[in-house]
């Protein structure tokens, strides 16, 4: 197992949650959102490996976060709307307690948190960060 299969599971449940593949943009790859009303932007932060035993065939706890955030026209008449559907929707994907798994990879998202909107040049930018918990294998 590792930090690409428990990427791809978390990156799973956010295509499977509906949110067009063309309006998600990931951590190093080209993204142009001219012409876009919305999109959403995906990062992977695995932030901590815990030992679970001395020997090399002992597995690894770790946990992290993802950060989508979520970027809509500046000035759209909707009152929000837009922006506030789609935080919903990520967040009926992302359920407390949800496995999802990938390539034998099981991961569990623990809980998230909004972060709060601002605006951003022509963005009106906020999201969410899911804390996630993973079991795998020591590299």
């Amino acid at each position: 197992m590792s930090d690409l299969n428990i990427r791809r599971a978390l990156a799973s449940t956010l295509v499977s949650a509906g949110i067009p593949v063309d309006r998600i943009a990931f951590e190093n790859t080209s993204f142009d959102p001219t012409g876009k009303d919305y999109y959403v932007a995906f990062y992977f932060f695995p932030a901590e490996d815990i030992a679970m035993g001395k020997l090399q065939s002992d597995n690894v706890d770790q946990s992290g976060f993802v950060q989508v955030s979520v970027f809509v026209k500046m000035n759209l008449g909707d009152y929000g709307t837009l922006y506030y559907q789609t935080i919903d929707t990520l967040k009926g994907a992302f359920l407390s307690g949800l496995e999802t798994s990938y390539n034998g990879q099981v991961v569990e998202i623990q809980d998230l948190t909004n972060i709060n909107p601002t605006e951003s040049e022509s963005w009106y930018q906020g999201g969410l960060t899911i804390n996630y918990q993973a079991f795998k294998a020591r590299a």
